[in-house]
């Protein structure tokens, strides 16, 4: 009855994080036998760990030249030491997305 679907529409849209129906972000794979999320959560997260990331990875090393260089050749380890758990603190990011990410692609939401 259309009474009753409309009950589901609303309980399932009360349970999702984004608060619309399934069929807005949902797609079917070509063969119709399930449906891929195109807004997954853990995929968005990934991406925006990622992103989060890229200023530690490009950065580090640019400041490491024009700031922690000269610091290091004047007897100053602290700038190096700084950039340096940076960029460490970047790889660290970068491996955590691509779990997540990885976690995203392969693992459906439950």
């Amino acid at each position: 009855s259309p009474a009753a679907r409309g009950l589901g529409d609303a309980r399932i849209c009360s349970r999702n994080p984004i608060g619309k129906h399934p069929d807005l972000y949902l797609r079917g794979t070509p063969d119709g036998t399930n449906k891929i999320s195109i807004l997954n959560p853990k995929i968005l997260k990934g991406i925006i760990l990622l992103a989060v990331s890229f200023p530690f990875l490009f950065g580090g090393p640019a400041f490491f030249y024009w700031i922690a260089g000269p610091a290091l050749q004047q007897g100053n380890w602290v700038p190096a030491a700084f950039i340096v758990t940076g960029m460490f603190v970047g790889v660290g990011i970068v491996v955590r997305a691509i779990s997540i990410l990885l976690d995203g692609f392969f693992n459906p939401p439950q």
